[in-house]
């Protein structure tokens, strides 16, 4: 996004701000979008506007509009987790698999990669990028982060997919937990 170029009252941007929240909320995207571009380009914070623009476009599903969004704003937050992971994302589901494969490199050389994180990561080599080796890694470093909970399971099972062991259904899991007590 480019920088405020317009100067105006506090009152008409917060007005244009509102009127875009307003069209949003009618599903008259293409129309939010020009309000909350306006009230950002008279004084409204760019962090205000950004969330409503990305939540307009992707609705519409002018998926290149929002990535253009995103880019700019990865340009000043270069080390925002979401926002690489909706970008790594967006790039795959508009076909363009190089791009994509690039933002999660990119995604994955962050710091402090949550178990979320984690489990994109290998989701995203695995169904996606078709990464097995990839995959795995991801997988296993979000199982040494979770053991329990949310999407271990669904690991669990990728994993001895891509490791061409034989997949314990549940009910099997149960059975022989119950014979070994």
């Amino acid at each position: 996004m480019t920088p405020p170029a317009l100067v105006s009252s506090p009152e008409e941007a917060s007005y244009l701000l509102s009127q875009g929240k307003k069209f949003a909320a009618q599903g008259q995207s293409i129309r939010a979008e020009q309000y909350f571009l306006a009230a950002y380009e008279r004084g409204v914070p760019q962090a205000e506007v950004f969330e409503w623009l990305i939540e307009v476009t992707i609705k519409s599903g002018r998926l290149r509009s929002a990535l253009t969004y995103i880019k700019s704003e990865l340009r000043s937050r270069p080390e925002e987790i979401a926002l690489r992971q909706l970008a790594t994302s967006i790039y795959w589901g508009l076909g363009l698999s190089e791009e994509a494969e690039q933002s999660a490199e990119r995604l994955a050389l962050s710091k402090a990669l949550k178990p979320e994180v984690l489990l994109f990561l290998g989701e995203f080599y695995h169904y996606c990028a078709r990464r097995s080796d990839l995959a795995v890694i991801y997988y296993r470093r979000f199982l040494g982060e979770r053991t329990v909970g949310k999407g271990v399971v669904r690991v669990q099972g990728a994993l001895n997919e891509l490791e061409g062991q034989e997949p314990l259904s549940l009910l099997a899991l149960g059975k022989k937990e119950r014979k070994e007590q």
